[in-house]
């Protein structure tokens, strides 16, 4: 986990404020967590970067999650980063209490991990299947916003909460 300081004066909606975004190594929480940095925010980024047994295709890696911790502080973002895994809440209150320490605040949360389930027929799934997309889709938003909103409360500065879904959020799919 480390921080680092802006080297430059920043602009946009978000200077002064503190964003964290899950499953950020790539794609959807990369993308997020770019443009509230684009938009002037500091970030906490977190992503479990490794493999879960249950999902049949990669996840973020630890390569990857560096790669967006460089591109944000070259925003100049100062980037608390953690590999942490939403399913374990414990580790989600531990790592959002060390941020708030590291960055001084936190405004708002993008909870953006999330996983299909395995490229099979609902019926076909296992039930260590059906409970892994349950824990990371379901169980991780709450033990985000868990971790998140005691922080936010005590700030007594409103803030956000954001849960993103895929398409998948809108309509039935195969393992979903």
């Amino acid at each position: 986990m480390t921080s680092n300081a802006p080297d430059s004066p920043r602009t946009g909606r978000m200077v002064g404020k503190v964003a964290l975004v899950t499953g950020a190594a790539r794609g959807q929480g990369r993308s997020h967590a770019l443009a509230l940095a684009a938009e002037g925010a500091d970030l906490v980024i977190t992503d479990i970067a490794g493999t879960v047994d249950t999902v049949g295709y990669p996840l973020g890696t630890a390569d990857e999650l560096d790669d967006v911790h460089r591109e944000l502080k070259e925003l100049g973002a100062r980037v608390h980063r953690a590999t942490v895994d939403v399913r374990d809440a414990d580790a989600m209150v531990e790592t959002v209490t060390s941020a708030v320490a590291d960055l001084g605040r936190l405004d708002a949360v993008v909870a953006n991990a999330g996983i299909l389930g395995a490229p099979a027929q609902t019926w076909q799934l296992t039930p260590e299947q059906w409970r892994t997309m349950l824990d990371v889709n379901l169980t991780g938003v709450w033990s985000t916003f868990r971790a998140a909103i005691p922080h936010m409360i005590d700030a007594g500065n409103g803030g956000s909460l954001v849960g993103i879904s895929s398409i998948a959020g809108l309509r039935g799919i195969p393992g979903g």
